[in-house]
């Protein structure tokens, strides 16, 4: 399985200047395969997930056989602060079919990916 982190982005916000208040969605456009799945067993999860300043979401996606497949995840990250915000984003696989990913294990399990994103506040 192997994967990689394309591009983050605040949906809204190409600039990356969000009003204090407003809702953050952030969308991460990632590439993921897992051509060693077996036949018997071919659904597969992919997990985006981010941490930053207290707020954290994420976004488990389930994917069938092994072809690579390029995707975007969008998901909720709470509201933006009065201050600058750095997202720590990262991509995660299972070979279980609709694996959730648990996310006080952000730090301790090993990501495909990981990439930044700051936003400022305006």
């Amino acid at each position: 399985m192997y994967g990689s982190i394309l591009n983050v982005e605040a949906i809204g916000y190409p600039d990356g200047v969000v009003p204090v208040g407003e809702w953050i969605t952030l969308r991460v456009q990632y590439r993921a395969a897992n051509p060693e799945q077996p036949f018997w067993s071919p659904w597969w999860t992919v997990t985006v997930a981010a941490k930053g300043d207290g707020l954290e979401g994420k976004n488990d996606v389930a994917h069938y056989g092994q072809a690579e497949v390029t995707l975007y995840a969008d998901f909720h990250m709470g509201e933006m602060p009065d201050r600058a915000i750095t997202f720590d984003v990262r991509l995660f696989g299972n070979s279980a079919a609709y694996q959730s990913f648990p996310m006080e294990e952000f730090y301790g399990i090993s990501s495909f990916a990981h990439q930044a994103l700051t936003l400022s506040p305006n």
